[in-house]
């Protein structure tokens, strides 16, 4: 015993103690081994790896079995800790009590020294370590199983795949559809998976000849994925399991290949969302998304709903939605709200649906301002967009909503519905360059929904790119034929060029497609416009009237007059240019502001300014001005402060002052006007080459007349059904009058090409220029 206590003393210090110092150091060892200060120790040890491990895998990405490998590794070390304090204290005693009171530690304590413990415990640590940085590894050079498949080159970042519907096996007929919900929402967090929109799977439906609401189903979603060339597909199904349920999803080639599976079990209904959250972070990881951006995500039902009852229906209201079928959306987006009212995603929804349909907007705004202080609850997606929504149409702050769209772009810069937006507010505060910008990167991207091809279109002539335009147009019409809105810009482009027969031919298709009222209206107003720039003003009146008719019957509010006042202005406008009737002008006038209709309308909707104007062209300056006092006295300031109203004001001001010979100040005015309409890059334009002209400014007004001829503006018939005949003409003029034989020529027979099908009551007219044409030649 003697000897053993030498032994130990000398093994445990490295050196021979004197005897003196034993019973010191002992008491040491005695004191530092007790139970209460080991377990103390070990707690402040085992809680700072502990930090320093969640550290590690919630900052960096680690994988979640790090985490648990460190607390079975600190499980498994606390008995070692304690038995090795326990040999520490035996041993010591013994040093204490000397040779006849020695202790007799014996077996494996002999092995347990405070030296090989830490040993032990840190070679076991820097094990683990090496286990992780070895998976890390494998992870991002995409190396065996654990590779990522953006690591391993099977896909890349944002490349696009395609989600089916989830086949259901349950009692719980929509289970399936809410799945598929559940999961197309946490998806759509991700900065690395990209989904195919419902809108583009619509417009790809369309060209295979299935219905749009078809089932999307594996054989079905495969399909699809070839021909987008999406790189896979997603299936899954939902099953009963007892009382509980069974999700399982596979991520799969378009070839077939498996690329990842996954399965979930929830021990009821509620549980399901949280089964989901599981199976998609499994997804987003295998695909290659760091599993830092994975974890930072709020779980699907804090920014969702816990009711699968309130997610069901809000899932069939969007789809609805994107079905076209608004009221059915608008009433499952309210009964989802029903069901739970703190579901923030649903009250954005009804929101902006409420908005794009102009319905109720006062409910639209409440349920907005509720989705905003609900924001907390949203998705980083979807609360940006709720944000920029609720700046946009609660507060009118487009600064705000821009900085919302500019912070979701941020993360997630091919979002469609963020560039579209935020192209929409640069448009309206005049950025049309980077309006432009932001819509064709849109579109190049893909996903982009139909508004922003129809955005894109004008905005592009607007910033003078009509060829690429028509690239874009050209793009609309394959990725949404029978779209009712592309045989409109096919119009408008056809006409923006000149090109009427064209024209003509897609106004009627706009009037023939079926179920679509609105454009029906808007392909008969065309047709009157282009029979009116065609010299035909009887076929025009006609063609007007029949589309007041219609969309009076159909309730749109395209024109909020009766036809006796609508009617009487379009005559008068007529009867002015095209024959310069101006007292004929003037009785249609009179009959209409005596009869019953202009007493029953509102004074805001009477037209006050157009009336002036058409006053003082025909030269009855009296009315005119008596007009004017008339509309300041009886209509409401506030629409007196209108741009519309003020730009009509501007162009009454500038024709009353053109009748009493006043040239220069009428100029001033219709530039005044075209200031206020900026953002059209043509109106206003005739208006100051007239006021030009009778200054006797020849230059300047052939300068302003070519200016409007040669810029390219989508939507120009609404200006050159009542101004292109004359200006083309009066072009020939001022260039005979200048001596320049061969521009005169050019102009006059652009003319003569345009009313080469004019009606009877015009044939005079071409043939006075015909005459020109016949004079100059001789010449």
């Amino acid at each position: 015993d003697d000897l053993r206590v030498a032994l130990d003393l000398l093994t445990s210090t490295g050196t021979i103690t004197p005897v003196g110092a034993r019973s010191t150091t002992a008491q040491r060892v005695l004191e530092r081994s007790q139970p209460a200060r080991v377990m103390g120790m070990f707690a402040v040890v085992a809680a700072a790896t502990t930090l320093l491990t969640y550290l590690a895998v919630f900052r960096f990405g680690l994988p979640n079995w790090v985490m648990s490998a460190e607390l079975a590794l600190l499980v498994f070390s606390l008995p070692i800790v304690m038995l090795t304090g326990r040999a520490e204290r035996r041993r010591a005693t013994a040093r204490l009590s000397g040779a006849t009171k020695a202790v007799k530690v014996g077996g494996i304590q002999d092995h347990l020294t405070w030296r090989r413990s830490l040993t032990g415990s840190v070679v076991a640590f820097l094990g683990l370590g090496g286990i992780v940085a070895a998976y890390m590894a494998m992870r991002l050079l995409g190396i065996g199983p654990v590779g990522t498949l953006v690591a391993s080159g099977v896909m890349d970042e944002r490349d696009r795949i395609v989600l089916a519907t989830f086949v259901n096996r349950t009692a719980d007929s929509t289970l399936g559809e809410t799945v598929t919900e559940l999961l197309r929402i946490d998806l759509m967090q991700s900065p690395t998976v990209s989904l195919l929109d419902r809108a583009q799977i619509a417009r790809v439906l369309a060209r295979m000849e299935q219905p749009q609401d078809a089932v999307l189903d594996e054989a079905l979603a495969i399909d699809v994925a070839t021909r987008e060339g999406s790189k896979g597909v997603v299936t899954g199904e939902v099953r009963s399991v007892g009382s509980g349920f069974v999700v399982s999803s596979s991520l799969r080639s378009v070839t077939g290949e498996v690329l990842w599976v996954g399965r979930e079990s929830a021990s009821d209904a509620s549980k399901v969302i949280e089964a989901i959250d599981n199976l998609s972070a499994s997804l987003r990881a295998r695909i290659g998304e760091s599993l830092r951006t994975i974890r930072a995500d709020a779980p699907l039902a804090a920014v969702t709903t816990r009711s699968t009852e309130a997610l069901r229906k809000y899932a069939q209201g969007d789809r609805a939605n994107n079905a076209g079928e608004y009221a059915r959306a608008i009433r499952l987006l309210g009964e989802a709200i029903e069901v739970d009212s703190t579901f923030a995603m649903a009250y954005r929804k009804l929101g902006v649906v409420l908005q794009n349909q102009n319905q109720e907007l006062d409910r639209s705004r409440a349920a907005l301002t509720r989705g905003f202080e609900l924001r907390d609850r949203l998705t980083d997606r979807e609360r940006y967009l709720m944000e920029a929504a609720y700046y946009s149409y609660v507060e009118d702050s487009v600064e705000a909503s821009n900085d919302a769209y500019l912070s979701l772009l941020e993360r997630y810069p091919d979002d469609h519905i963020a560039l579209n937006n935020l192209a929409v507010n640069y448009r309206g505060a005049g950025r049309m360059e980077e309006a432009a910008d932001l819509y064709v990167r849109a579109i190049r991207v893909g996903n982009a929904p139909a508004v922003t091809y129809t955005n894109a279109i004008p905005t592009l002539y607007d910033v003078d790119q009509p060829d690429t335009a028509l690239d874009v147009l050209g793009e609309f019409a394959e990725d949404y034929a029978g779209h009712p809105q592309l045989p409109q810009l096919q119009a408008n482009v056809a006409a923006a060029r000149f090109d009427y027969v064209a024209a003509r031919q897609y106004a009627e298709q706009l009037v023939d497609a079926q179920g679509v009222p609105a454009f029906n209206a808007l392909g008969l107003f065309n047709l009157a416009s282009y029979a009116m720039i065609e010299g035909r003003p009887e076929e025009a009146l006609r063609a007007i009237e029949q589309a007041f008719r219609f969309q009076e019957e159909h309730e749109l509010g395209f024109v909020n007059q009766p036809w006796e006042l609508f009617g009487s202005q379009v005559d008068a406008v007529m009867t002015l240019r095209l024959f310069g009737g101006r007292e004929e002008a003037i009785a249609v006038l009179d009959r209409a502001r005596a009869s019953e209709a202009w007493r029953d309308t509102e004074p805001a909707n009477r037209n006050y300014t157009s009336f002036i104007t058409l006053y003082a062209e025909a030269g009855d300056l009296e009315t005119a001005h008596a007009l004017v006092a008339e509309y300041r006295q009886t209509v409401d300031q506030a629409v007196q402060e209108s741009v519309g109203d003020r730009v009509g004001m501007h162009s009454a001001r500038g024709y009353i002052a053109l009748t009493e010979g006043q040239p220069v100040e009428a100029l001033l005015e219709f530039r005044a006007a075209r200031e206020l309409l900026s953002q059209c890059r043509i109106c206003g334009l005739v208006e100051v080459g007239i006021a030009m002209d009778a200054a006797g400014m020849a230059d300047s007004a052939i300068a302003t007349y070519e200016q409007y001829v040669d810029t390219p503006y989508l939507g120009r018939d609404q200006q050159d059904n009542v101004n292109l005949f004359q200006v083309l003409r009066r072009l020939g003029e001022l260039y005979e009058q200048a001596g320049n034989r061969q521009k005169a020529v050019e102009y006059y027979d652009r003319f003569v090409d345009l009313w080469a099908n004019a009606e009877p009551a015009l044939q005079p007219q071409i043939d006075q220029v015909r005459e020109r044409l016949a004079n100059l030649a001789a010449r």
